[in-house]
């Protein structure tokens, strides 16, 4: 299974950075649902549609864990294989690249 990714409907994912920042970037916030998940050793599938690649996705800390974004999974670093991860839901995400 992967995550639910909702973009921010006002954004869209189109959302292009201001020219002083970087010329033909773009970033969206986004929030990621795990519900109905369990944490598997190497991380869950999550797919950003809208991004060819990416500079940097930040994830919130969700209960004192830390989420990264690496290779098209969310890994949380140092948690055990199978923990159900199912009342997770509207995770804060903000997401740039091309």
């Amino acid at each position: 299974m992967a995550i639910a990714v909702t973009f921010d409907a006002k954004q869209g994912t189109n959302k292009k950075m201001g020219a002083g920042m970087a010329r033909g970037k773009k970033r969206i916030a986004a929030e990621l649902n795990f519900s109905g998940q369990t944490y598997a050793t190497g991380g869950i599938t999550c797919s950003f549609v809208g991004f060819s690649s990416f500079d940097s996705v930040w994830i919130e800390p969700k209960e004192g864990w830390n989420l990264f974004y690496t290779s098209g999974v969310v890994v949380i670093d140092g948690m055990a294989s199978d923990t159900n991860l199912g009342s997770w839901t509207a995770v804060k995400a903000l997401i740039a690249g091309d």
